[in-house]
């Protein structure tokens, strides 16, 4: 009779434990303690929405849960936990977990009402002196010439390729940088304008090369709400300031720039979205003096002009080499080698070398 007691009581603990109304209490109190906590990261995820109008309508609801824990002082427990345990663990030196250009409220970017001649000419001018300076150096395996890689997702095999292609080239030093997603919109996402700064800040370089646009074919929400949709005058206006205030930094600190244009990819629908930014980005470059801003047709190395797309590149001695990954989009390790090979044979004819260079590695 005890034993069954307990049991029933057992039961009617257990039930009660788990009974509706003490789920939904404990689910609102963890909601209450999440939104204190972490309110004030909730527009990070609302940020990087492609539906503008879903986006425009969560927007507001993401500031008003960062309300809570401002008002109380808790908001920043979470944040600086994860910045300790970052820094604890060493994390905090991959550029994948830097926390200072990721989701960034703020644009640090300074956008002209419009682009003038004049503006770039000033830019222009402010670079002579630098110019001058690369152009009586003469580089070595003792004063390398240093070049700057980043962009997008892409760099990741074009900055290794470069890499492995010039690995028994002392007198050339690249760093590269490649982060997904980023681009020349969507600076809330990674702030290139304020990486950038920081970069030259610590190090001179003498060029860089860099690759961003195949994440920009998006629609987006201007300064006043509004939604500007792509392909249209407005957004091309837009996305032309925002190319022209990342390039007229980048020539204040950059010798000499060599702007990828956009691959081709497997996908029509996506190629022709990459052919209509890559259009405008030629527009873009146009504005500027081709000595300094360098545009590099990627898709006349590969597959080459006015040729369909393929995945592998075909030799005349039967090698066969693998340049597209399987998704269609990004290169190969070994196709990024191949491709730059011939942004490096421009590179060493812009640059004069105090000998003759090193063979280059090229792929197998």
């Amino acid at each position: 009779m005890k034993e069954s007691l307990l049991n029933k009581a057992e039961k009617m603990w257990i039930r009660g434990r788990k009974s509706p109304l003490k789920v939904l209490i404990a689910s609102v109190m963890c909601a209450v303690l999440l939104v204190f906590l972490c309110g004030g990261s909730f527009w990070i995820p609302v940020s990087r929405m492609n539906n503008i109008t879903l986006k425009n309508m969560l927007t507001p609801i993401s500031k008003l849960a960062a309300l809570p824990g401002e008002l109380v002082g808790i908001d920043e427990y979470i944040p600086n936990l994860r910045l300790k345990f970052l820094e604890s663990t060493g994390l905090s030196n991959n550029p994948n977990w830097d926390t200072h250009y990721f989701n960034q409220k703020e644009s640090s970017m300074n956008l002209h009402n419009e682009t003038t001649e004049s503006s770039l000419k000033t830019n222009i001018d402010a670079n002579e002196q630098k110019l001058k300076l690369t152009d009586s150096n003469t580089f070595s395996d003792e004063n390398p010439l240093t070049i700057y890689i980043f962009g997008d997702s892409q760099i990741s095999s074009l900055g290794a390729g470069f890499d492995r292609l010039t690995k028994n080239i002392s007198a050339i030093k690249a760093n590269h940088l490649g982060i997904i997603s980023s681009g020349f919109i969507r600076d809330e996402y990674y702030n290139w304008s304020a990486k950038l700064a920081d970069v030259t800040s610590k190090k001179t370089y003498d060029a860089a090369i860099f690759m961003l646009g195949m994440n920009d074919n998006i629609d987006f929400t201007g300064k006043d709400g509004n939604k500007i949709l792509r392909g249209t005058q407005e957004w091309e206006d837009y996305y032309t300031k925002r190319c022209c205030a990342l390039l007229d930094e980048m020539i204040a600190e950059f010798p000499k720039i060599y702007w990828l244009g956009m691959p081709k990819t497997k996908s029509k629908k996506y190629d022709d979205h990459l052919i209509y930014i890559d259009t405008i980005h030629k527009k873009i470059a146009a504005m500027y003096d081709p000595t300094v801003l360098i545009r590099v047709s990627i898709r006349d190395i590969f597959p080459g002009k006015d040729k369909e797309y393929r995945d592998n590149n075909y030799f005349p001695d039967g090698k066969v080499l693998r340049v597209m990954g399987d998704d269609g989009i990004h290169f190969t390790i070994s196709g990024g080698q191949w491709v730059m090979n011939s942004l490096y044979q421009k590179i060493i004819t812009d640059f004069d070398f105090k000998k003759p260079l090193q063979e280059v590695v090229l792929p197998d």
